[in-house]
């Protein structure tokens, strides 16, 4: 059975192109256009991964991973962050929130399913 991604961007564009790579690369993809629709989702469909873009407006990225941390029924599932750029202080907040995984946009599938084979 194939792993299950939820894609959590506020991009329709990105969340095509990243749901078509994921789809090629074998995976179920679930989406979401903000960030909680995203938490609402992954407490629904319980995924293997989740992919959540960083710069989103009203709650970015980075809330949506401190949130998601909070609640116990998804708190366990591993997540990659995406980010089109990041700055000093976007850095400094990857490195208290203890993000190991992100990657930067547009996505290289090949980086993205390694990145996902590590997480998973």
């Amino acid at each position: 059975m194939a792993k299950k991604i939820l894609l959590v961007d506020d991009s329709m564009v990105s969340r095509r192109i990243i749901a078509n790579q994921l789809k090629q690369l074998g995976f179920e993809v679930e989406m979401a256009k903000n960030g909680p629709e995203g938490l609402q989702k992954a407490k629904e469909v319980v995924p293997d991964l989740m992919l959540i873009d960083l710069e989103m407006p009203d709650m970015d990225g980075f809330e949506v991973i401190k949130q998601k941390l909070e609640v116990p029924e998804i708190a366990d599932i591993p997540y990659i962050a995406l980010a089109a750029r990041m700055t000093e202080e976007d850095l400094k907040e990857v490195d208290n929130l203890g993000i190991t995984f992100y990657t930067f946009k547009p996505v290289d599938p090949e980086e993205l399913k390694k990145k996902i084979e590590d997480c998973l």
